[in-house]
Parts: C-alpha cells; structure tokens; sequence
C-alpha cells in the first residue's frame, strides 16, 4: 500500500508541476484524490496472478482508467480501493492499445478523480 501511495503522490506531482501557478502542496493533492485511485490486480486463466498496476475512477464513478498492459493476456482483474474494498472488474468498455489505456467498467461506485477545475471545450487529438 505503501508502494501505492508513493506511485500515486509521484504522478500527481509530475502531471501538477505543468500547471504554472498552483496554491496546494502535495499532502492536498493525495488527500483529495486518494479515494479516487485504486490498485489494479490481474489473473490468469488458472486465478494466478498476472501483473499489477494502478487506476482512477472517472465521470460518475463507475469507469476506471488504466494502463492497456497491466490487463493485456489476463482473464480477469480486481481493483483495490484504499479503504481495502475488492472490486471485480465487469467489462471493459474501451481498449487504445496504441496509447496503452484502457477504460473498466465497475459495478462500485467510486469517487471520480479531478484533474481540472473546468472542462474546456476544445478537442484533443492524438
């Protein structure tokens, strides 16, 4: 859990360090998204396990995003919230191996992660 919370911390701070004027400390930002954050788990056919990796809930809570190769080959994956509670993962609704994401659809819902204060309107591409 540990490890966790120091991976989690590290991608906050990095994303964060673009933004050019930020009036929160790094405690903050771990506090506020903490809840939103989980810890993947994925098996193989024979319920062993297969890799791990981490995850974040979004829009209302019952998505989650994650890395395309924590899940690539396996037969089935838990999520980890940071209370302890084991979630398993019912699908997957959307899969770009090209920028190794993918979205998990929950039957939990989560707290969603924040990462703007505001969505702009514009569109990325990429």
């Amino acid at each position: 859990m540990q490890h966790l919370k120091s991976f989690l911390l590290t991608i906050f701070l990095i994303f964060f360090s673009y933004v050019p004027v930020l009036a929160i400390d790094a405690p903050t930002i771990f506090r506020n998204s903490k809840d939103s954050v989980v810890l993947l788990m994925s098996f193989d056919e024979n319920g062993q396990p297969l890799s791990i990796g981490s995850g974040f809930f979004i829009h209302t809570g019952e998505n989650l995003v994650s890395n395309f190769h924590v899940l690539n080959g396996a037969s089935s994956v838990k999520a980890k919230t940071t209370s302890g509670k084991v979630i398993e993962i019912k699908e997957i609704f959307g899969i770009d191996e090209k920028h190794d994401l993918v979205i998990l659809s929950t039957p939990f819902k989560g707290v969603p992660l924040l990462l703007a204060d505001r969505v702009s309107d514009q569109t990325w591409e990429g």
